[in-house]
């Protein structure tokens, strides 16, 4: 793929986005509350023994993009760099227009196929979701470590309200590329973000987009 003439220096950074499945916060539950039940027969036997803290695994956060700027010589193109834990950039160039939210899905189940993927389907609830989170970002200038998505499962009964068991995201910001740029580029420039994209466990996304600011909310395991 070649980009426009009219190419410009800027960074992409994107974001993996953090796959959480609702199982993990119901057999945690599970396993905790036959900790607690194990823990007062203990307590009948020997009252001196007090129960033992139960532990629900909290998700850990996945890379957050981030704008920069490289002069023209200092990085090569087209090559994801990590800067750190959250952080990764990309020096690319600027598409005469920014992809829409069809083009982008077009784009991905393509890349898919070629991989060996199923295609995945449009899920409005999810679109209208990512829409949120994409227009948050816009708002603000930047993403958000998936603190917002994260937090927003935290809650169970929000995995029933996106229709979903298994959930993930892959944000972006800061740039102006087509579809499929996005997807072969962008999104698989390094290997956390392409996994989560190729991820044959989804069945579904919907797709956000607000100026140069991308959300893709990825379904799978529907109630």
């Amino acid at each position: 793929m070649r980009f426009s003439k009219n190419v410009q220096f800027i960074l992409v950074i994107f974001l993996l986005v953090l796959t959480i499945d609702a199982n993990i916060f119901i057999n945690s539950r599970i396993q905790s509350l036959s900790r607690k039940v194990q823990d007062k027969s203990i307590q009948v036997i020997k009252p001196v023994i007090s129960p033992r803290p139960t532990f629900i695994p909290t998700p850990k956060l996945r890379p957050e993009p981030k704008i920069n700027t490289f002069s023209e010589d200092s990085e090569p193109w087209g090559i994801a760099k990590q800067l750190d834990k959250y952080t990764w950039t990309m020096k690319v160039g600027k598409d005469e227009r920014m992809g829409t939210p069809q083009e982008i899905l077009d784009a991905l189940n393509v890349y898919r196929e070629r991989n060996g993927r199923g295609r995945l389907e449009w899920n409005q609830t999810l679109a209208e979701y990512a829409q949120s989170r994409s227009d948050f970002f816009a708002k603000n200038g930047n993403t958000d470590k998936h603190e917002g998505f994260n937090n927003y499962l935290k809650d169970e009964n929000n995995y029933k309200k996106l229709g979903f068991r298994s959930l993930g995201e892959n944000s972006s910001i800061g740039f102006q590329l087509l579809g499929v740029h996005l997807i072969e580029w962008v999104y698989a420039g390094d290997k956390p973000h392409n996994d989560n994209q190729l991820n044959s466990a989804w069945s579904h996304v919907g797709i956000g987009v607000t100026g140069t600011t991308t959300d893709l909310i990825f379904g799978g395991d529907k109630f």
